[in-house]
């Protein structure tokens, strides 16, 4: 079962690389980063996006869902991604890109 619970993690992670086929840079203009997330938003939960752009900077919680923020610099100006992810299924069909 372990075994079973390990091979479809990597299909999800594959099909998310291939979908992409690159990996999160920070310093992406806004298109990049709609086309990297909209590549993978159907195929990461919470955690995948934790492992793309490190821990948020904030997290608000209600009740049964949480927003997460992270706040990030492309070299020129920041930029906030805002998640909404459902509490019991950890994965977001929200997401918003606003330049600070």
């Amino acid at each position: 079962m372990k075994t079973f619970a390990v091979l479809i993690a990597g299909i999800i992670l594959i099909g998310c690389a291939a979908s992409t086929s690159q990996v999160f840079n920070p310093c992406w203009e806004k298109e990049q980063i709609s086309q990297y997330v909209n590549g993978c938003i159907h195929t990461q939960d919470y955690h995948g996006f934790v492992q793309d752009f490190g821990e948020p900077d904030t997290i608000e919680r209600d009740s049964d869902k949480f927003v997460a923020v992270w706040i990030k610099n492309n070299g020129e100006s920041k930029y906030m991604l805002r998640f909404i992810f459902d509490e019991e299924t950890l994965r977001s069909n929200t997401w918003s890109y606003v330049k600070l």
